[in-house]
């Protein structure tokens, strides 16, 4: 809850649109400068808000405007970069954060027992997080190497004087960085995740900078209440011994393939892949295969944490029109003017392939994490 709320103040104090307005007019006014301004923007704001549907929306006017402003066509090379550096750093890129998305919030809820922080997983995240950033950041790049014929009109925006931040966006910005830094380190001072969100909560509360009403309309209360439930069902699974009894009855089937770490990855993926065809719901599929690994995993040594990331990973994948609300939430607040779905589908295979490669390249690291012994 503390989370969610600080989350709240912090999109409605106009930091953030300050921030991001900011980064923008460093960067040079060229494709490749609106595509960096737009992955880096990302990157900053996937930690800070755990809404991604409110990152996604507040990158996708950026997108929209630049399109609008440089002539872009729809479906053109650009607008795609555009959509997918959008798509991803305000929606994908969250997940290595376990405060930049509702789903990362149920990996720690339904992991409890192991009290992961924000520092313990990131230090698990942050090869997946660099690796996806980068390889897609360069395959945008490469869209428009040695592309002559690309020539963006020039802006007709004006500058417009940024306003001297108010007392309520300071006061914002210090809560901010204090959180931030005890979300960071928060483990060398024994001080829990959960209570550094309360405690920021209190603040604003007290401050009077979050009022009554907007902690009582602004606050994702559904998302509080669907991940208190992952985490009692979890819980559930283990304590009427669901897994242990899904392990044995499928071990002929599942014992070869946990054996091996380098296997087990691309074969949970590819199941990944399979049953986000049909089941569209990301966090339904991080229960089912939770359920049919997390005890055959357990028995060689594979920490849950892996079989929950990587299929919030590979779920995040768009191979068909229907199976992402992700898509749909960038298409709404794209208002459809970016592209069209057959002209990213090829880029949902590129992340999947690439993934599984980066999971493959994560295995020393969660050696040293502890995560597989």
């Amino acid at each position: 809850m503390g989370i969610f709320g600080f989350s709240a103040r912090v999109i409605n104090s106009g930091l953030l649109n300050r921030l991001t307005n900011k980064l923008f007019s460093i960067f040079p006014d060229t494709i490749v400068g609106q595509v960096t301004a737009i992955f880096i923007s990302g990157l900053i704001l996937s930690p800070l808000i755990p809404c991604v549907t409110a990152k996604m929306t507040l990158l996708a006017s950026f997108a929209v405007v630049i399109a609008q402003q440089h002539g872009y066509a729809k479906s053109s090379k650009a607008a795609v970069a555009l959509y997918i550096a959008m798509y991803l750093s305000g929606y994908v890129f969250g997940i290595a954060f376990s405060t930049g998305g509702t789903s990362a919030a149920i990996i720690v809820g339904m992991l409890e027992k192991q009290k992961l922080n924000f520092g313990s997983y990131l230090a698990n995240s942050f090869v997946w997080l660099l690796l996806i950033a980068l390889v897609f950041y360069l395959i945008l790049l490469q869209m428009f190497k040695g592309d002559k014929n690309h020539q963006p009109q020039k802006t007709t925006a004006t500058t417009t004087k940024t306003e001297p931040m108010s007392k309520n966006e300071k006061f914002t910005m210090w809560v901010l960085i204090i959180a931030l830094f005890f979300w960071i380190f928060g483990p060398i001072f024994n001080v829990p995740s959960y209570l550094v969100g309360v405690v920021a909560l209190c603040a604003f509360l007290t401050q009077g900078t979050l009022s009554t009403k907007e902690f009582k309309s602004k606050i994702s209360w559904d998302m509080i209440i669907l991940i208190t439930g992952f985490m009692e069902t979890a819980q559930l699974l283990t304590d009427l011994h669901i897994d242990t009894w899904l392990a044995n009855k499928m071990a002929p089937i599942l014992g070869p393939v946990v054996n091996n770490i380098y296997i087990f990855i691309p074969v949970l993926c590819l199941l990944v892949v399979l049953v986000r065809t049909f089941v569209v719901y990301e966090v339904a599929c991080m229960s089912i295969f939770y359920a049919l690994f997390a005890e055959s995993c357990a028995e060689v040594g594979i920490n849950a944490f892996i079989i929950l990331f990587i299929t919030l990973v590979i779920s995040q994948t768009w191979h068909t029109s229907y199976n992402q609300m992700g898509f749909d939430a960038a298409q709404a607040a794209t208002d459809r003017s970016l592209v069209e779905y057959q002209d990213i589908q090829k880029f949902s295979w590129m992340y999947i392939v690439v993934c599984v490669v980066i999971f493959e390249l994560s295995v020393p690291l969660w050696h040293l994490t502890g995560m597989i012994k």
